[in-house]
């Protein structure tokens, strides 16, 4: 086993033989002289696998290989199992294994061969040759909860399943004349797969077994839709009343849902909620019209401007922020400042507090601000890239890139103000971090715990065009059309319960208690709770002692929290439209009035639709 230093996995059959992989191969040992016998070879590493008496199936994050024991024979690929774990797995991004044991999915073998596999989607029977079958909806029972750690499986006479949850052990029965699903139905809807929302169909789906909670994402990864395409399909569905009850509204075009009348009206269901619980009104109500409330964030980020204080304190606006970077430039010939390393990262950085500003009530574009946005943006970018060099532009895109070569993991990368901050301890020349904090543990922390080793960086929530303003997220809405209207209504008082909001540590919760628990720990004191050492730019490793919040730091968080106003919606129609122009702008491919002409079209053509 040369390939690598470390073995991926061992396993001993049920006849006792110790098999093992590592290296894109399956392995026997023979355990009495250590010797190895390669038995097949696997398209990456396998990181899981189950026995019969027979046989072995051992799974890749994108393939199945199914090995007889017997004959030591390869058997034929199972096409259909391949593509339903990439699937999985979108399309072997995401790992079979995480941390502490915890599996994506789970995998048994009955005596006759039988194949069956638990995910948060349900449970499974795979048949070689056909689509798998499903057994059980994982929305009624504990696998769907995605808070829910699942650890192994085991497949008895019956057939029986006993399945290892993070929450304990749990005993499932297969009954054929048992339906399927119960009768009623209640049907909810994201763009892309929202983790809110999911702990929420679990947590209803608990409380009343008689309801079916029908789950649909626009952009599963398995359908190939774009977002265009599933909007377009949403809409259809919503105006022949076929739509959803209970809709996310990331990433769907909010403004035209309130304009056409699309929405219903939660006041009552906000108000409810807010008898028993408190939250952060300022977020939950942004959107309250007349009294009247037709979408609710029920989570958020706060964009960050962190740096020294010298420069930080004199950066209000967008036009401020570009007057600091060419005083820094001046003062910091070579380097980054920003780590916006493309056009792309420094237009998102800058959205995230300027595209609230850049539509008129009727949708229309504001097109002085937009013009004032890409001049700006232009004159940042130029003082920017003007100190990177291109192997340190290649160095940062290789150190992002995933392994599909996929856009927007540096963008990501960048707005993470957790990544943007380390910085501060590795390199030489001034800098200043502009992204989102979602989070208290290893996120508020680090922004905090920077400033402990250099007393002269400070932080502060960014404003650009606009102020005051946080990343609004998971954003519930019941349509006007709902066929179950109460169930929705009742669904939406659940999500936003500290049960379900306590469940998930990010985005930062809207229900305040939640957002207190966070701070609940036994990290609490003056001392590091912990430390990263970070490599810097000559080799040697730069040290942060982590701290977590005291008194003051978490009063002046939620101090800022309940300062925030203006919702930002990454996404937006509008943001696309600027966002695209503004890489031709930034490069000097475009003008800044051509750039401002290209969009104000796209809007237009957006709004005629």
């Amino acid at each position: 086993m040369d390939n690598y230093e470390l073995i991926t996995n061992c396993w001993y059959t049920p006849d006792g033989r110790l098999l093992a992989s590592q290296g894109g191969a399956i392995y026997e040992i023979n355990q009495e002289d250590g010797s190895l016998t390669v038995l097949f070879e696997t398209d990456g590493d396998a990181d899981t696998a189950c026995f019969s008496d027979t046989q072995m199936v051992a799974f890749t994050n994108t393939k199945a290989y199914r090995f007889d024991l017997v004959k030591g024979e390869l058997m034929e690929q199972d096409e259909e199992l391949d593509k339903f774990i990439s699937g999985l797995t979108n399309n072997g991004e995401k790992g079979v294994y995480w941390t502490s044991g915890n599996y994506s999915f789970l995998v048994a073998m009955d005596k006759d061969n039988t194949l069956y596999l638990a995910c948060q989607d349900g449970l499974y029977q795979c048949t070689a040759g056909e689509s798998p079958k499903q057994l059980l909806q994982g929305t009624l029972c504990s696998m769907g909860d995605p808070s829910n750690g699942k650890y192994g499986m085991l497949v008895e006479d019956g057939p029986v399943f006993l399945v290892l949850f993070s929450s304990g052990l749990s005993r499932f029965t297969y009954d054929e004349t048992m339906p399927a699903t119960p009768d009623k139905e209640l049907k909810v809807y994201s763009l892309k797969k929202d983790q809110t929302l999911q702990q929420a169909v679990s947590a209803y789906q608990k409380a009343h077994q008689d309801v079916f909670v029908k789950y649909e994402v626009g952009m599963s990864g398995e359908n190939g839709l774009t977002a265009e395409d599933a909007i377009k399909a949403l809409n259809t569905e919503i105006m022949a009343g076929n739509g959803p009850d209970v809709i996310m509204l990331d990433g769907l075009p909010i403004e035209s849902y309130l304009a056409k009348g699309m929405l219903a009206d939660l006041s009552e269901n906000l108000k409810a909620v807010e008898e028993k619980e408190e939250f952060f009104d300022n977020i939950t109500r942004v959107y309250e019209e007349d009294g009247k409330i037709y979408a609710i964030p029920t989570r958020f980020r706060i964009p960050l401007l962190m740096g020294n204080e010298e420069f930080v304190s004199n950066i209000q606006d967008l036009s401020s922020l570009s007057a600091v970077m060419e005083e820094m430039r001046e003062k910091n010939p070579e380097g980054s400042i920003l780590s916006a390393y493309t056009p792309e990262i420094l237009l998102k950085m800058l959205a995230i507090a300027s595209e609230p500003t850049w539509s008129k009530e009727d949708g229309n574009l504001q097109e002085e601000t937009v013009k004032e946005f890409l001049t700006q943006a232009k004159k940042i970018y130029d003082n920017e890239i003007s100190g990177i060099s291109d192997s340190e532009k290649e160095e940062f895109l290789n150190s992002v890139r995933g392994s599909d070569d996929s856009s927007g993991t540096a963008e990501e990368t960048a707005l993470d103000i957790s990544w943007s901050i380390l910085n501060f301890l590795t390199k030489s020349q001034a800098q200043l971090a502009i992204g989102a904090s979602q989070q208290v543990s290893l996120d508020f922390t680090n922004v905090i715990s920077v400033p402990r080793v250099k007393p002269e960086v400070v932080y502060k929530p960014l404003s650009l065009q606009a102020e005051n303003v946080f990343q609004a997220e998971s954003i519930v809405g019941v349509s006007a059309k709902a066929a179950e209207p109460e169930m929705a209504r009742e669904f939406v008082e659940m999500l936003l319960s500290y049960n379900v909001m306590s469940m998930q540590q990010e985005p930062y919760p809207v229900n305040a208690a939640s957002f207190d628990s966070f701070f609940d720990t036994d990290m609490e004191g003056d001392g590091a709770f912990g430390s990263m050492g970070i490599s810097k730019d000559d080799g040697s490793v730069a040290t942060l002692d982590l701290y977590w919040p005291n008194e003051e730091e978490q009063k002046g968080l939620e101090q800022m929290v309940r300062s925030l106003k203006t919702p930002y919606l990454p996404g937006s129609p509008i943001e696309q439209a600027i966002l695209e122009a503004g890489v031709s702008v930034l490069e000097g491919n475009m003008s800044v009035d051509e750039g401002v002409a290209q969009i104000k079209q796209k809007i237009q053509l957006y709004l005629s639709e």
